[in-house]
């Protein structure tokens, strides 16, 4: 699957994929994914001020997170709680094959 995952989203060849380690791997999608995500809202921004110049008949102007569902402006903190990461960590350690206590 991650070679899957490694194809797909990083347009990785299968011998480059042995080239990273786990954690520049996950570093590398992360950022391809924010970039993605960079991209969306630019786009919501941009049919955002098309509708507003437009006017189409609206009485209200529509904002970013009218089009988005959620306010992209505010900073978004995705905590993990200790027993989540406990579970990750042993998950990691059962793939790679390590010890787990």
């Amino acid at each position: 699957m991650v070679e899957k995952l490694a194809l797909a989203e990083l347009s990785l060849k299968p011998w480059e994929l042995g080239k990273y380690t786990l954690k520049e791997f996950k570093d590398a999608l992360e950022y391809k994914r924010s970039i993605g995500k960079a991209e969306f809202i630019r786009k919501a921004e941009l049919a955002t001020v098309i509708i507003n110049a437009c006017g189409c008949n609206i009485k209200k102007s529509i904002a970013v997170q009218d089009i988005l569902g959620f306010d992209p402006y505010k900073k978004q903190e995705i905590t993990k709680s200790k027993e989540e990461q406990e579970d990750e960590l042993h998950y990691l350690k059962n793939k790679m094959g390590g010890e787990v206590k």
